[in-house]
């Protein structure tokens, strides 16, 4: 929850990252062997948000319906030749989680500019990536 546990280590190893270094850097960055420190204000982190349980039955229900209404009937998609999904602007994951009785693999996009939900993607057991 704090700093204060790798402070009181007598071998601190390995070494705390600078404060400059950008925890979510992804491309074109040296790695290095260090911690990042745990955020003093937790909620000024992008991601640090976790939904709660309604926000879940929400997308869930959205995309149930979406589907049952949409794409799987209205749209003409053969979903026997899917294979591939992208849902380019995931929030939950409730898109794949509703397609994943179907056989096929989606990916769950989430955007730089919105709420960084990555983390509850990967947590449900479902794919993603920024863009």
């Amino acid at each position: 929850m704090s700093n204060g546990c790798y402070e009181e280590r007598e071998h601190k190893e390995p070494a705390l990252c600078e404060t400059s270094d950008d925890r979510n850097a992804a491309w074109n960055i040296k790695l290095q062997a260090c911690m990042h420190r745990i955020p003093e204000d937790p909620s000024s982190v992008r991601g640090s948000r976790w939904p709660v349980p309604n926000d879940f039955v929400a997308d869930l229900e959205h995309w149930r319906k979406a589907v049952r209404s949409s794409y799987l009937t209205g749209m003409g998609i053969d979903w026997k030749t899917i294979r591939n999904v992208m849902d380019m602007r995931a929030v939950y994951g409730g898109f794949a989680a509703v397609l994943q009785e179907m056989k096929v693999w989606v990916m769950n996009v989430v955007t730089i500019d919105s709420p960084d939900t990555l983390p509850v993607i990967y947590d449900r057991g479902l794919f993603g990536i920024y863009p």
